[in-house]
């Protein structure tokens, strides 16, 4: 079994994507390799779907902290599937090519969202795998307009979004400061 000792810890983001899961899907308990050996689950399910943005990042800790249960490297080999599963970069740093490759190598079938993915499992496993639609692009705007959450705020007529994975650093804070001073100025 891997051992990868990283910190870990749920986050607040984490937090929000489980209270999302509860109101809206129909999901088993979170598995990992230390929580399975006691519960018989490889019995109780056919297959271990694992995807799909970033989970196979190697640049958090948060992700490297549980990447066996990101892979579901608990299950049978033969039960293990990724759909979508994302690397998030462009190319995987020879320190981790090792790691994935053990983690990946039995997996049953994988397909990735994006040609760097495809690329990264070439190069670690020689083999090709089907890169496919990102999972939120599977719903239509009748389906995701059922769910969404508006917020009760009013928002300014212009205004910046912005969305990061992971902490913005205090030069990127900086930079969507002065970048929003400039677009208020030209208008």
């Amino acid at each position: 079994m891997l051992k990868i000792n990283y910190r870990s810890g749920i986050c607040r983001r984490e937090n929000i994507f489980r209270k999302f899961d509860k109101k809206y899907l129909n999901i088993s308990r979170y598995w990992t390799h230390e929580n399975h050996y006691k519960s018989g689950i490889n019995e109780e399910f056919d297959y271990f779907v694992c995807g799909s943005d970033q989970i196979w990042n190697p640049m958090y800790d948060t992700c490297l902290a549980d990447m066996e249960g990101a892979t579901a490297y608990f299950a049978p080999s033969e039960k293990r599937i990724a759909y979508a599963a994302s690397f998030g970069v462009g190319e995987l740093p020879k320190k981790y090519m090792n790691m994935f490759k053990e983690l990946l190598k039995d997996m049953k079938k994988i397909s990735v969202r994006e040609e760097s993915g495809a690329r990264i499992i070439r190069d670690i496993l020689n083999v090709n795998v089907s890169v496919v639609l990102d999972p939120t692009l599977l719903l239509s705007k009748e389906e995701w307009c059922n769910f969404q959450n508006k917020p009760n705020v009013e928002l300014p007529e212009k205004y910046i979004a912005t969305y990061f994975i992971g902490n913005k650093s205090e030069e990127v804070k900086s930079y969507i400061d002065s970048l929003s001073k400039d677009i208020i100025i030209q208008l």
